[in-house]
């Protein structure tokens, strides 16, 4: 919007009579104008929803919808706790066991390969467990790093070490 200012420079002599000036004109009419467009670029691409699924043996570790669309899809679960208490072993008032945890951490990443009509993904899971303290205590853990193609409608399953199991359901656009 634009307007417009006027000033009005009086000299500075001395006059008897006191000057009164007009009002300034009123601004011109605005008119606003707007334009919409749509730009595509190269590196756009169309959003992506897939049903995740992922189980370990008969236990399910993480179930989802997930929306990709230019960037990839990051998930991750994290569970840190006070490992148990094993018969036979000294108590947590016990220096050398006070600071024990045991944790679980599952990590799921899914990215687009290639170009945009490419049905071709990168899908990353990482699925840590926590070794009993009565077994010795620390973590194991199992990973499935792979590439896939999948079409619109399609299920894909993967399958790691341990049981680690992870289905993948494209849906329709």
């Amino acid at each position: 919007m634009t307007g417009l200012v006027a000033f009005t420079i009086l000299a500075a002599a001395p006059v008897a009579s006191t000057v009164v000036l007009p009002p300034p004109p009123a601004p011109p009419p605005v008119t606003v104008v707007t334009e919409s467009r749509s730009i595509e670029r190269s590196s756009d691409q169309p959003l992506t929803t897939f049903d995740v699924t992922i189980t370990a043996g008969r236990e399910s570790l993480w179930s989802d919808s997930v929306r990709l669309g230019q960037t990839g899809v990051n998930y991750t679960q994290s569970l840190r706790q006070a490992d148990e208490i094993c018969p036979g072993r000294p108590r947590a008032s016990d220096e050398a066991y006070r600071y024990v945890e045991n944790s679980r951490q599952l990590n799921f990443s899914l990215s687009r390969r290639g170009s945009r009509e490419a049905d071709i993904y990168a899908v990353n899971v990482r699925w840590q467990r926590p070794v009993s303290a009565c077994d010795g205590g620390g973590n194991r853990g199992v990973s499935v790093d792979q590439q896939i193609e999948i079409a619109p409608g399609q299920t894909v399953r993967l399958n790691g070490d341990a049981g680690l199991a992870i289905s993948l359901t494209r849906r329709p656009r």
